[in-house]
This record gives structure tokens, sequence and C-alpha cells, in this order.
């Protein structure tokens, strides 16, 4: 069991982190790839749908002193090359920002919310109902993908990051930080570094149960291929909208 695992399962014992998780897909052929190959598809922010995912305020003024250290650290110009030194303290602001985008867009996350019955994530994510939502068990998940797993953040600024001194801090920020409006979203993201794949794996046992949209077309025949790869563990539901008030019922 990895170290972040074992922070996860410790975590939900003490109710810190949900004791499952939710994802939302439409029913199509990309999800019936997912359940043939057992993968949750990871993905950087720049290639989501909200155009404000990772914006932040980046902090640029520091001492010389400070960013010729950070020049040390990270192998860039040589402090003893004069000229280029002054080139690069003149463009540090541009260049600092440069490559804070650059580690995020390489950090690739994977996007669960706590909630199974939200109109709007059913709306949007769902393909307005006529999709599906999987329930994974947090703690087998986590013991699959040994991955870090943080729950997002919701302001209504961009959150302001000191790279130089707290690069990972920085890009936690940026991957997990997202406008206020979102809330309801109650969302939780794994997250992967330097990432080259979209495609990570994971233990098909981590599956709990699948919710049907109230929408479904259960003639498709992507339904009955969902239903003809389910492991026999994984619980099925259907689910209606209710009479009297603006609900989903899981049955």
């Amino acid at each position: 069991m990895s170290e972040y695992s074992e922070l996860i399962k410790i975590g939900v014992l003490k109710g810190q982190y949900p004791s499952v998780l939710y994802k939302y897909y439409r029913l199509n052929q990309n999800f019936i790839n997912t359940l043939e190959g057992w993968y949750l598809w990871f993905d950087s922010f720049d290639n989501y749908n909200d155009p404000y995912e990772g914006k932040c305020n980046v902090q640029t003024k520091y001492t010389n002193d400070e960013i010729i250290e950070w020049i040390r650290k990270i192998g860039g110009v040589r402090p003893s090359n004069k000229a280029a030194l002054s080139l690069f303290l003149h463009d540090f602001p541009e260049i600092l920002k440069d490559k804070i985008n650059n580690a995020a867009k390489e950090t690739k996350v994977c996007c669960f919310s706590k909630k199974n019955d939200d109109l709007l994530m059913w709306a949007h994510y769902a393909d307005s109902y006529r999709g599906i939502c999987v329930e994974f068990d947090t703690i087998k998940l986590a013991e699959s993908l040994s991955l870090l797993l943080l729950p997002v953040k919701y302001e209504k600024k961009y959150p302001t990051v000191d790279y130089l001194h707290h690069p990972q801090d920085t890009i936690n920020q940026m991957v997990l930080t997202k406008a206020d409006v979102w809330g309801y979203e109650k969302e939780y993201r794994f997250i992967v570094p330097y990432c080259s794949t979209n495609k990570i794996s994971f233990d098909s046992r981590a599956l709990k149960s699948i919710v049907v949209g109230c929408q479904c077309d259960k003639k498709s025949e992507f339904y009955h291929q969902m239903l003809s790869i389910l492991p026999s563990w994984v619980s099925v539901h259907d689910s209606e909208v209710y009479e009297t008030s603006y609900r989903l019922m899981i049955k």
C-alpha cells in the first residue's frame, strides 16, 4: 500500500474523505472502452470545459539572490554569465509564468464528486440524463491508483502562488481551485504530475454500482454492452424524476 493510499484510508475512516466517489459518464463507446480496459481517463486542465481552470496570480517579486538561487536549482543560466543573467532577470516574470503553466499542463487529474444525484451534473456530464453515474469505493480505488487525492477548493478570486519557494503547492493550487459557482459539484481529484499517458488502470473491485439516467435508452447497444461487461458484484440502479419536487429518485 502506498503512502497516498494509506493516508486516504485513514482519512475515510476519520470522516475526512467520503467513503465513496462518483463519476458521471455519457453512455457511449468511450465508456465501453473504459470498462473493457478498466482504466480512468486523466487529462490536463487546459482540456477541461472551464476556461478558468488553472488561473492564478503569480508572485513575481523576488530578490535577485532568490532568483539566482532558483536558477542554480533548475540548472538554468549560469550566474557567472553576467550578460545572460541580466537578460534572465529582466525577463524573469514571463519566464516564471511560462514555467508554471508548462508544469501545470504536465499535471493530469481525474475528477469525481461526492454526489450522485445532482441535477446539473446529470445534465452537464451525463448527456442530459441519458448517461450514467458510477460509484467507486474510495479506499479500493486509492489502493489501486496509489495517487494523491484532494478536494477542489471553490473561491471568488484566483489563488496567489509562490512557485520559487513552493513549486508543488503552486501546481496543486492551480489544478484544485475553481470559481465558487462550481461549488455544488463537491469535487475531488486524483492528481498525477508529469504524466505522459491519459489512461491509468484501476482494479475493477473498486467499482460498486451504477446509476442509470432517467432518460437513458435501455434498448441501445451501449446499454446492453455495459450490462454484459459489468462484474457480478456491481449493482445497477434505475432513476426517475420526482413528481412533486426537483429531485432525482435513485431506486
